[in-house]
């Protein structure tokens, strides 16, 4: 007696319909996790951003203070309230606390204890800082008020982003 068996396997067709679902089963997750990733790093950089355009807001204000502690100091030879950023009149500059304001922009650098520095110090960052001052009224020869205005500028996954603030300075005097 002759038995005959017949073992069923998977043909080529039902093998690639399978692989044809899973594969669309596992692209969604891969690719919502993709979008969830660059938006964490975009955030990321978002943050550091405004705290560096904070940073050159705080720059501008720290000179008008100096200048201001000088005049108190120095009744005789008093300088302007806006001494010292008169490249950034009306700019575009850089600033930096150890460095003189300079019209050159350029990236910022990260150290190694992780401060943002204009002096080439570190590892060089995706951002670049931009201060311009404006004076209020636009023009204004001797101006009691300044609208300040930082743009920090970067990619994130080869998309451009910036952040800009905006503050209106006034003179103590």
């Amino acid at each position: 007696m002759k038995y005959h068996t017949h073992i069923r396997g998977f043909t080529l067709v039902e093998t690639l319909v399978a692989v044809a679902i899973l594969t669309v089963a596992m692209v969604g997750p891969y690719t919502v996790a993709s979008h969830a990733i660059t938006a964490a790093f975009t955030a990321r950089d978002e943050l550091v951003a405004s705290g560096l355009a904070q940073e050159g807001v705080e720059y501008v204000r720290n000179v008008r203070d100096s200048n201001y502690l000088y005049n108190a100091a120095n009744p005789g030879t008093p300088v302007s309230w806006l001494n010292g950023l008169s490249t950034c009149t009306p700019g575009p500059c850089v600033v930096d606390a150890a460095i003189s304001p300079s019209a050159i922009i350029a990236p910022l650098y990260l150290s190694s204890v992780g401060l943002y520095n204009q002096r080439s110090i570190g590892t060089i960052s995706p951002f670049t800082r931009s201060v311009s001052i404006t004076s209020v009224p636009v023009g204004a020869p001797t101006p009691t008020e300044v609208l300040v205005t930082v743009t920090v500028s970067w990619s994130t996954a080869r998309v451009p982003h910036s952040v800009t603030v905006k503050e209106h300075i006034t003179n103590w005097q």
